[in-house]
This record gives structure tokens, C-alpha cells and sequence, in this order.
């Protein structure tokens, strides 16, 4: 048996973190994940938005499916960096933002 490899999905360590992502894209198998799985968007609609083949979305959520746990824990730690960020920096960062040590409090 000879084992085929389209190579539509790749790991760079200077492209995205070292995020697995689609091969000449900056788009992340996460991504793909996120748009399709979490938020329902349709696999044509991503393709014809950001000038993908049906191969690499589906070799993406093929990826996903493969590492699926992986890539969830590391959706939800960019979720909580993210809420994180939104709370120390609620009027938006900037260099030289205030930022703030505790949650704001609402009266």
C-alpha cells in the first residue's frame, strides 16, 4: 500500500506560533475549527471568503478531528488569554495602557 500525503497542512515555528495551519495561508486549523465547528459556518462559504480549496478545509477539520482535544484546550486558553486581557484592559491596550488589578466593579 502506498500512503499519500497532500501536505495541506503544516507546522512552522515562525508562522503563527507554531500553530499547525493551512500551507501558504496564515490560517490556523483552529480557525478552520472555530468558523465551521463552533460558529456553523458552511465549508463553501469558508473556502470561497478566504481562497481555499474544499482539500484544505476538509484536510484542516481532518487535522482538527485528529487532535481534537489538543486544539480545543488550546481554543479555550486563547479564549480565557483573550477575556483576560479584555478585563486588565478594559478601555483597549495600547503601550502605556492603565491597566487595572482588579476586575471593575459596577455600582
Amino acid at each position: 500500500m502506498k500512503a499519500v500525503d497532500v501536505r495541506h497542512i503544516v507546522i512552522e515555528p515562525g508562522v503563527l506560533g507554531g500553530e499547525p495551519h493551512i500551507a501558504g495561508h496564515r490560517i490556523a486549523v483552529s480557525h478552520i475549527a472555530i468558523w465551521i465547528v463552533y460558529q456553523g459556518e458552511s465549508i463553501p462559504h469558508i473556502a470561497d471568503e478566504f481562497h481555499l480549496t474544499l482539500g484544505e478545509i476538509h484536510a484542516a477539520l481532518a487535522y482538527y478531528y485528529d487532535h481534537q482535544d489538543e486544539i480545543d484546550r488550546a481554543i479555550a486558553d486563547s479564549d480565557h488569554r483573550h477575556d483576560e486581557m479584555a478585563r486588565r484592559y478594559p478601555k483597549g491596550w495600547r503601550p502605556g495602557a492603565e491597566m487595572l488589578d482588579e476586575p471593575p466593579t459596577t455600582q
